[in-house]
């Protein structure tokens, strides 16, 4: 699967869309974007079409101070770092977004291409926070430079994640 297997109309569809999920995820976060590590966060509408992406790249330095370090590859995070970024999204997204409107949350990064026990501390962080303020995570997915592939769903959300 890549971004080059996209269809035509890709951008009407729910992100959501297990045809086009991955391959959507291949094209917003960059080989050069998952070699540096990121948090993607994307805006979607209640409708589950993408809205905006969003961005966080991993910093050159953690702060002196950061005890709780998640590692992706080479690159780390703190998952303070990583809360605040999710937070401060969300809050904007409960305050500002259609009602309905949700999140999807990408982790690029380097390394293994399976599922680490830092990806998992991450999407559960993603989740907390999406429960906390009301939103629903659409879905979850890690992306390394040779392959893309989804989390499976928290409790309680659709099983379209699993099959994307």
């Amino acid at each position: 699967m890549a971004f080059t297997d996209l269809p035509f109309d890709w951008s009407q569809r729910p992100v959501t869309d297990p045809a086009v999920f991955t391959d959507v995820v291949d094209l917003i976060v960059t080989v050069r974007d998952r070699y540096r590590g990121c948090l993607s966060v994307w805006l979607c509408s209640p409708t589950g079409r993408l809205t905006q992406p969003i961005l966080v790249e991993a910093p050159d330095e953690l702060p002196s101070n950061a005890s709780d370090t998640v590692r992706w590859g080479s690159d780390a995070f703190a998952a303070t770092q990583m809360r605040r970024a999710l937070e401060s999204l969300a809050t904007v997204l409960s305050t500002h977004a259609r009602p309905g409107s949700g999140l999807v949350v990408v982790i690029g990064r380097s390394g293994r291409a399976d599922t680490t026990d830092a990806d998992r501390h991450t999407h559960e962080i993603a989740i907390e926070v999406c429960r906390t303020h009301g939103i629903p995570l659409l879905g979850a997915a890690v992306a390394t430079p040779e392959r893309v592939w989804a989390l499976p769903p928290a409790a309680g959300s659709p099983d379209w994640a699993c099959s994307a």
